[in-house]
């Protein structure tokens, strides 16, 4: 049997070492336990262990496979560098650091790429897939990857899709990127 009780903070005394182990959120000093995190500590008799329950939610971590978002800072001739600020399966909070991704030109779409201008400018919004978390390597191949937000390079409009272009409604320029398959939907 779980019981949850008591609201502590890090340093707090949960338990004895004799009697329960130390789990998550916890650690033995001496055969006392205390808590590491602010949270509800469980006592989990069945296990005989003491852990506590985050109230807090931790910023993300990048991992690989995770789809993350962010803006184009930076165009070279073989790749991208893009701000990250969001992992998408988690909460609203940001990244651990400010992170900054790869997008290398052999990633950006199935087929040839001419040019990384060519499906990419300065402050898009993109979506994309880590495909190695150590190097921030990204991948925006799949269908729902790719530039989420636009501005027209001219007018700095917001751009919106029609037959598979970016089109501008102010300045009525047209741009052809590597275009998410929901674009203008998944805001930041």
């Amino acid at each position: 049997m779980t019981v949850s009780k008591d609201l502590v903070i890090p340093g707090d005394f949960v338990g004895y070492a004799e009697e329960y182990l130390s789990g998550y959120g916890t650690y033995d000093n001496e055969g006392k336990l205390y808590s590491l995190i602010t949270g509800i500590v469980n006592q989990n008799d069945d296990e005989r262990e003491i852990s506590i329950k985050p109230i807090i939610e931790t910023p993300p971590e990048i991992k690989k496979d995770d789809v993350v978002y962010g803006r184009v800072a930076d165009l070279r001739n073989n790749f991208l560098v893009v701000n990250l600020s969001k992992v998408s399966s988690s909460s609203d909070r940001e990244i651990v650091r400010a992170d900054r991704g790869i997008l290398h030109i052999s990633n950006i779409k199935r087929g040839y790429v001419n040019q990384v201008s060519d499906e990419f400018n300065h402050n898009d919004i993109i979506k994309a897939k880590v495909v190695d978390k150590d190097t921030v390597t990204l991948s925006t191949e799949d269908e729902n990857l790719g530039v989420i937000i636009a501005k027209c390079q001219n007018c700095k409009t917001r751009m919106d899709v029609v037959n598979g272009k970016l089109h501008c409604p102010q300045c009525k320029r047209t741009e052809t990127k590597k275009v998410s398959s929901d674009y203008g939907i998944g805001a930041i």
